[in-house]
Parts: C-alpha cells; structure tokens; sequence
C-alpha cells in the first residue's frame, strides 16, 4: 500500500493465490527514481497480481518480482528461479534505475534469467537487475546452512549481505567457520561483477545472526545482531541478559571491530531488526521485545511483546570528520573528447551524473571532491551548477559563462549516490571539463584545514615570492614558488596543501595556468582561465612538495602572476562536513539581511554564516560560492573573518556588468561572520554554502 509524505492513503493492491494451499510471502521493496514499487517475495503453486499470473515448479518454491507504478498499476510480474529447489527471498535494495536482491536456497543452482552459479548444495546469492527486473549478474557463497536476512549497497554497485550460517560458509577469499552445532554471524561482500570477494564473521561461541546492515559514506559497516550467550567484539565481552539480546556494532569494510553499543536486552528475547544510518552519520536502529528490556541503561518495563526504536551517536562519524587528502590534478571529464561521459556538449536543462569516487585515485569512501570545472565554447550566456546525485539540485550557480568565453573555477562537491555528481547547464550548450585536485574522507590518514587571515605570497608585479615581472609561456618558463616554511607566511613547513587565490592579470593574449606540487609531473589541467588583458582569480587548492613548493605555468603570452593564500592542511587543525549548496545571502532579493547592492570602498559589510545554511554556530570556517552580479564598474571583492585586519588580498575580480562566481574558503570571525569589501562601484553578491569546518 502507498501513502503519501504526509501520512494520506493512496492505494492497496493484493498479491497472492487464489486458495490457502498457494504459499506466498511479500519479504521487502524498493522504490525507484520514478515512484515505481517493485515487490520481491516468494510463493508455491499460483501466484496472481493485476490481472497476471504466474506458478511455481511442482512441489517447489521459487521467487517473483511485481513492480507497481506510482498510481498502483502493475506494470509486470515475473518469476525467478529454475523450480528445482526451494527458494527463498531475504531482502532488496534500490540501486541505479534497478534493484538488488538477496535470498537463499535449499540446494541445486542457483539460476536467474539464465545466469547460473554454484551448482551444488545450499548457497546464498546475491542478484542485480534492471529496471525491467531482468538479472545482470548473480553471485553465490555456499554453506552448509546459511540465511541471508538484510543487505546494504555501496556507492560501487557492490552488495554486504549480513545473516547468519553453521559449519562453514565460502567465499572468493576463503572458508568461514562456525563452532560446532552454533549459528554464527556473517557479512559477505559481493562484486556488481558476481563474485562473493570476501566476507567475516561476527562473535565467537555464542549464538549470533546478524539481522539489519547499512553502510556510512565512508563505507562502514552498522550491524545490528541477535546474540545469546556471552559476545566478544572488538575484544570486549558483553553478557547475556538472557533469551535473545540485541546489540548493535560498526566496523571497517572488512570487519574491524570501530565500536560497539551496549547490549539491548533482559530475560525475554529482544531483537533488532532494522538500521538505517541518518544523513547525520548516527544509527537508526528499530525491533521488538517480549518482556522487560533494558536499552542502554534504561529500564522499559512492558506486559506485552512491543516495538522498539532508538538512536545511536557513531563517535566516527562522516559528520564534521572529514580529512583532505592533496592529487595532483586528474582529468575525470571532459566533453570534448568523451572523457568520463558522452562525446558532445551539454545541452540547455540537461543534468549529466560524473563519476567522481571510485575514480582517478579517487576511493569509493570519499564524502567529497575538490574540481577544478571549466567550461568552454558555450553558445550562450549560461551558468553551471554541480551538486551530489540522487539530491535535489539546489538554486546555485558554480559557474557563470558569457557566450563563446572559456572559464573555470573551483567546486568542492559532496559526493552522491553510486559515487557520483551531477552537472547542470542552464542555456544553450556548452562543453564542460573537470580537473580533480583532492578529495575529503573519514580517514585519519588525510590532512586538517588551518585559515589564515590571507596573506600574499606571491606578486610578480613587486617582486613578492622572489621573481619580479611577468611569468612567460612554455615549460621552460615555468616557476617553483615555496609556499610553506615561509617567514611571515603563516603556513609552517610540512604542510600538505595550501589553499589559494590565484590572480592573472595584464596577459598579452588568451592563456591558462596550471599549478602543481613541484615534485610532481605537470598535469593535463588548468588552474585558471583567462582572456587578453583581463584579470581573473580562482580559488585552488595546490598539493606541495615535502619542500613546501608548487610549480605554475603560463601556456600563452606573458601574464602577471598572484597568489594569496587563505590556509594551508597540515597534521592538526580542523575536519570537514560537505553540505548540499545552500544560499544564504542574495542581495537581490533581500536574502541574508541585504536589500540593496555591494557600495564601494571603504564601506564594508558583515555577513552572518555560524548558524545558517546547515553550518553549525561553533563551526571555525567555511567553504562558499560567491557570486557577483551586475556590477556598475570594473572591481574587486575582498572577503576575510570578522574581528580581523582586512588583507591585500582579493578574491573576485570582475568588469561592469559581468557575473562572476568564484570559490571561497574563508576562517570565520567573530560572531561566525565575514567581512566583505567591494572596492569600486556597486554590486550585488550572492553567497552559497557547499560545507564547513570544525
């Protein structure tokens, strides 16, 4: 049955055969992109839904798929399974345009749409499908006796199935193994390939099963299991309350025990039965039980069997940890040429998913991406906006484009389903090409985010950073400039990354520039675009050498070359939370406390961020997308923390009537505001929040 987000009936609609003697089960579901419902269940003898009916090899059970548009239509029914075992469906999961599955059976092959693994004895298997419920791949683990009871997809396609098993269970790495005569617990990773790679166990003497499983971003691993007896994880024991307890874990993608939360449980049997891991990073758990319960140190006492549901803090969670990790830059997309999507240019309202995890050096577990987008050859005026798949697009802009220009700048995206990101051109077409510089995950390895109040570090107009005069064209023109160990710099020696506002200004001719670690090999990207005597900033994030050193390089002419660091990553400091673009100030419309345009010098004015747009009051910077529109003269803004001295620094540059985005990283100052400076003339701003630090 179907209700609306409001709680309102929409439609029923019965499944199942005409007499008591057709067995049938209705096990889970999955919901497409399109509000199609496809049911997955098993059944014996006749099985009827809309009008169709199919039916089960004799004295066999075997599985059925029904899928149900929006409006409660069955759009197809199909059965699933060659009718010489029994069969049984375990739990279904949404993936792409599709769906996963998992199930078991009693013995023989495990047969789907013609694709067939292991065939002899009881198995578990894991089943992929399109979106017309035809199998694409198919993947077994033999046991001796095993039960599957939840899975969990990750952003590569791949399936953790949890469940419980006896004697011995395999997989493509080897043979799992429970004591004697004892149900042990079991996660098993399968390949969208077909093929069960790997898998652990959970516990140790006890009688355990796991009963709900889901993944975090980072591709941990929350496992709720049903256990008696005495359960060792992580190297502690918990003891039994008696009956059947609950008790929820996390571990690595492999099965290291992260932490585990106090038994759920008293003499009666209590069981977990469902997880779901909160965009917050927490766990979601839900189950039941029979008699008085003990819930983490609180004492429910009931009559009867009831529900229970909870809330768990993951102590790791992907919120606000979040370590950056420096690459020197890789092309993942380019439309020219195919790069990372279709041959061809983005057309006007059309949305393209970019595979950014999982990619280019790029782990599945990434939380977010840094890219350099450039784009190029539009028909148009237009602008770009990128944003995490599988998420509603939000009313921002990354990037702003005039008819036939070529320009680029900065995004720090959060990464969406199956790893991916969406891109969307506003007007006419334009090619679109991305660079990418680094990426944040939860993983102590990467490095932390230190701002700075900026600090120019490089001005080849005065001679700042060593070199006075332009920075010419070619390879061997090309300058290393030390950003890191720098006396008065303020970023200390060892550190990683910096992140910068890179200034071209006075070029002879249309060029590009490309930063890069100096011990590194030039990269195939740009870091800044611009025209004939224009001058352009962008935001970029440049990897170092273990000297503290990067490379630039001018591809035409002559051009004068800044560059004012904002913060640098290092060992220590703050870690990251990705948002979704949310905009918090809009000049135009009076968003944010501003009803009319930017004034010009001296006048500045202060922007509140602590506290809106999803980042929280406490939090000590943050990452934007500052626009200007509609500027009255040639100008510049200078964006820095309230409570601190305005610097040299600037960190969009812009002619009269232009729109002009650009990335910012800022520390915030007091109040968890920011001060901003227009130099000349008037402009309205635009400022979007695309994630914090803390």
């Amino acid at each position: 049955m179907k209700f609306n987000s409001s709680g309102t009936f929409q439609w029923a609609r019965k499944l199942g055969g005409a007499t008591s003697s057709d067995d049938e089960d209705g096990i889970d579901l999955s919901v497409d992109a399109l509000g199609n419902a496809t049911v997955l269940g098993h059944f014996r003898g006749t099985f009827s839904a809309g009008g169709q009916s199919i039916t089960s090899a004799p004295s066999n059970q075997d599985l059925f798929l029904a899928q149900f548009s929006s409006t409660g239509n069955l759009n197809w029914l199909q059965k699933k399974g060659v009718g010489t075992a029994y069969e049984y469906a375990d739990a279904m999961r949404p993936y792409g345009s599709g769906f996963v599955i998992t199930g078991h059976v009693s013995s023989g092959p495990v047969s789907i749409d013609g694709i067939t693994r292991n065939p002899d004895g009881p198995k578990g298997f894991v089943a992929w499908f399109g979106a017309n419920g035809t199998a694409t791949a198919v993947a077994a683990f033999p046991a001796a006796q095993v039960d599957p009871n939840d899975l969990a997809v990750l952003p590569t396609g791949d399936a953790v199935v949890v469940g419980g098993f006896k004697t011995s269970l395999t997989t493509g790495a080897g043979v799992l193994t429970a004591p004697a005569g004892v149900e042990r617990a079991f996660a098993v990773t399968a390949t969208i390939g077909g093929t069960a790679v790997h898998g652990f166990t959970l516990g140790d003497s006890s009688e355990t099963r796991a009963l709900a499983v889901d993944t975090d971003e980072a591709g941990n691993l929350g496992i709720n299991l049903r256990t008696t007896g005495t359960i060792v994880l992580g190297g502690v024991a918990y003891p039994s309350a008696g009956g059947y307890d609950a008790i929820t874990t996390m571990t690595s993608p492999t099965g290291s025990v992260l932490w585990t939360a106090g038994k759920v449980g008293s003499n009666g049997d209590d069981e977990p039965r469902a997880l779901d891991i909160g965009l917050d990073g927490d766990l979601y758990i839900g189950g039941d039980m029979d008699n008085d319960a003990n819930v983490f140190g609180t004492n429910y006492p009931i009559a009867n069997p009831q529900a229970w549901v909870g809330r768990i803090d993951d102590p790791i969670s992907e919120v606000g940890a979040n370590r950056y990790f420096p690459k020197n830059p890789t092309r993942v997309l380019d439309s020219r040429d195919g790069t990372g999507t279709t041959i061809g240019p983005w057309t006007a309202g059309q949305v393209r998913l970019v595979k950014v995890a999982g990619t280019a050096g790029v782990p599945i577990g990434a939380t977010a991406v840094v890219l350099n987008v450039t784009g190029t050859g539009p028909t148009t005026a237009t602008h770009l906006t990128a944003f995490p798949a599988g998420q509603t697009m939000p009313t921002s802009s990354n990037l702003n484009l005039a008819a036939g220009e070529t320009a680029a700048n900065l995004v720090t995206v959060k990464v969406g389903t199956n790893g991916n990101i969406g891109l969307f051109n506003n007007a006419g077409s334009t090619h679109v090409i991305a660079d990418i510089v680094g990426w944040y995950e939860n993983n102590a390895a990467g490095a932390r985010f230190n701002g700075i109040n900026p600090k120019r570090l490089v001005d080849t107009r005065d001679g700042t950073g060593g070199v006075t005069g332009k920075l010419a064209a070619g390879t061997g023109a090309t300058r290393t400039y030390t950003l890191a160990g720098v006396a008065g710099s303020g970023v200390p020696a060892g550190a990683t990354a910096v992140v910068a506002n890179v200034t071209a200004t006075g070029p002879t001719t249309g060029t590009h520039l490309t930063a890069w670690p100096a011990n590194q090999a030039m990269p195939l990207a740009s870091t800044l675009n611009v025209p004939a005597g224009a001058t352009r900033a962008n935001l970029a994030i440049i990897g170092l050498s273990s000297a503290g050193q990067a490379k630039f390089f001018n591809n035409a002419g002559e051009t004068h070359l800044i560059v004012d660091v904002v913060g640098y990553f290092t060992t220590t400091g703050t870690m990251f939370t990705p948002v979704v673009p949310a905009r918090i100030l809009d000049s135009r419309n009076g968003l944010g406390a501003q009803t009319t345009p930017w004034p010009a010098a001296p006048t500045s004015r202060t922007v509140k961020v602590g506290g809106l747009g999803g980042v929280p009051a406490t939090a000590s910077a943050v990452a934007l997308n500052v626009t200007v529109t509609g500027p009255t003269a040639p100008s510049h803004l200078t964006i820095w923390p309230t409570g601190q001295a305005m610097p040299t620094a600037s960190n969009l540059n812009f002619v009269a009537g232009q729109t002009v985005p650009n990335h910012v990283v800022v520390k915030l100052g007091s109040g968890g505001s920011l001060n901003v400076l227009n130099n000349s003339g008037n402009a309205h701003v635009i400022v979007d929040v695309v994630g914090w630090y803390s």
